[in-house]
């Protein structure tokens, strides 16, 4: 029934989901080539075990987002990350891009219009990256030597958590935001400033 109100996309699937329902009530052809579920295979799956085709790990930002779209005004897209069990038990990460599809006789939201795309390939090449940043963000932090970055407003972004006893706080991230002149004694103040004009200017 909802064929002539749909767009196939060559790249997204295409779903709408009954929010009182809690299940999809129409599913594109992508959807089912990339998941490999049927509209009817999802149709009879009770609550509990279509909720189980969402991560567990996922679930609170899925509760979330389903809260935002609730509160949507038409025509405002929210998107959302999420892991989603296929048919043959793979975890497949998706990007879904949602909006209100319709309305009960309370104009409360009673359907999500959405399309999804595989981003597998994408966390995957995401992963070696987090893992670097994560060493190299070890090696600052274990380093005995203050490290840090001031943003081009001259405020302080991050500090190492060696900064903390050197300036007498508790915890270096209450430096952040601060200005990096308050930590420079007044009188080195102007050659300070220079010389990170210097650097902003040159690199």
């Amino acid at each position: 029934p909802y064929q002539g109100h749909v767009t196939y996309l060559k790249d997204n699937g295409i779903y709408i989901f009954d929010m009182e329902l809690g299940k999809y009530v129409y599913l594109s052809p992508q959807f089912t080539q990339l998941l490999g579920h049927s509209l009817n295979d999802l149709m009879v799956l009770g609550a509990d075990e279509f909720a189980a085709l969402f991560h567990f790990d996922d679930w609170e930002a899925l509760q979330v987002h389903m809260q935002e779209v609730a509160e949507a005004e038409d025509g405002e897209i929210l998107e959302i990350e999420y892991r989603f069990k296929t048919a043959d038990g793979r975890w497949q990460w998706c990007l879904s891009r949602d909006s209100v599809f319709d309305r009960d006789e309370e104009g409360k939201v009673s359907q999500v219009i959405g399309t999804f795309l595989d981003i597998s390939e994408r966390k995957r090449m995401e992963e070696p990256l987090r893992d670097r940043e994560a060493m190299y963000r070890g090696l600052v932090d274990m380093s005995p030597a203050i490290i840090g970055a001031v943003g081009f407003d001259g405020r302080i972004l991050y500090n190492s958590p060696s900064a903390a006893a050197f300036h007498g706080v508790e915890s270096a991230e209450e430096l952040v935001g601060q200005p990096f002149a308050n930590l420079v004694f007044p009188e080195d103040q102007p050659m300070a400033a220079e010389a990170i004009k210097t650097v902003m200017q040159q690199g």
